[in-house]
């Protein structure tokens, strides 16, 4: 069996990767104004990006997970606290 990590790179090379359902927030909570429709593009090594950040979900002591769509493939990112 592979690592997680190697069966997902797997999964997400032969299109067949499913992205965890997001929970939604709350109506009025902060968090919500501040990711809610948020989209960057960034330039990285010669290569433009399009990301639309769709949501988060709760941080750990020393990570916080961000669900996003870079280029139309949603991917989940961990940001160092």
């Amino acid at each position: 069996m592979f690592p997680k990590s190697q069966t997902w790179l797997q999964e997400r090379a032969a299109g067949s990767l499913i992205p965890e359902q997001l929970l939604r927030l709350a109506p009025h909570s902060r968090q919500r104004s501040a990711l809610c429709c948020r989209r960057i593009k960034i330039t990285l090594h010669g290569e433009t990006y399009h990301i639309k950040l769709s949501g988060s979900a709760a941080a750990t002591a020393t990570q916080r997970p961000y669900f996003v769509s870079i280029d139309g493939v949603s991917e989940e990112v961990l940001s160092n606290r």
